[in-house]
């Protein structure tokens, strides 16, 4: 029994000289994530998600690998749309080149590094990646940037007569059309 107070008073002394948090943070630790409330010389106490109360012990603490959202300098923004499979390139084009123009346009984004890419074809969509920073530590801000460039990108692909796409099948009741067989000659040439 004392083997564990000393390994929890070592863990609490190792947390106060490292410093990988304080009172405040939002932090991680395994797979208890929230605010750290008090940390105390035997324990340290998390307030979660759903607003419980999780007391870790410092020797676990310590040992443990801990992320701590509290000392980012900006946030990760990153989603993928699908547009419709018959999007013309041209469609494309334009909502990528759009996208990229409301990135920069933005204050808050940080337009270093930044992608807007097509990355592949799905089952049922064209998928065009986003991949930027937002310039804000507050978790709040970054969900109001967040809505803005959703809203922005909802504008885009309205404004290139393209379509959002949603899961679906197409069933071919008759003839497949054949391929073109002037453009398949030059291709085979």
């Amino acid at each position: 029994a004392s083997k564990t107070t000393v390994e929890n008073m070592l863990g609490g002394i190792t947390i106060a000289f490292d410093r990988p948090f304080k009172v405040g943070d939002f932090v991680k630790v395994g797979d208890i994530m929230g605010s750290v409330e008090e940390v105390g010389l035997r324990s340290t106490r998390v307030r979660t998600l759903d607003r419980t109360v999780v007391t870790v012990p410092n020797g676990q603490m310590a040992d443990a690998k801990i992320e701590n959202y509290a000392k980012r300098d900006r946030i990760r923004l990153v989603f993928k749309i699908g547009v419709q499979s018959d999007s013309s390139l041209d469609q494309l084009k334009y909502i990528i080149d759009e996208i990229k123009r409301a990135v920069l346009r933005d204050d808050k984004m940080v337009h270093e590094g930044f992608r807007v890419r097509f990355v592949g074809f799905a089952d049922s969509s064209l998928d065009i990646e986003i991949y930027s920073f937002v310039d804000t530590t507050d978790y709040n801000e970054f969900t109001a940037v967040r809505e803005r460039l959703y809203l922005e990108v909802a504008k885009i692909v309205a404004g290139a007569g393209a379509e959002f796409a949603f899961p679906s099948r197409t069933v071919y009741t008759g003839k497949a059309s054949d391929a073109d067989s002037k453009k398949a000659k030059l291709a085979a040439q």
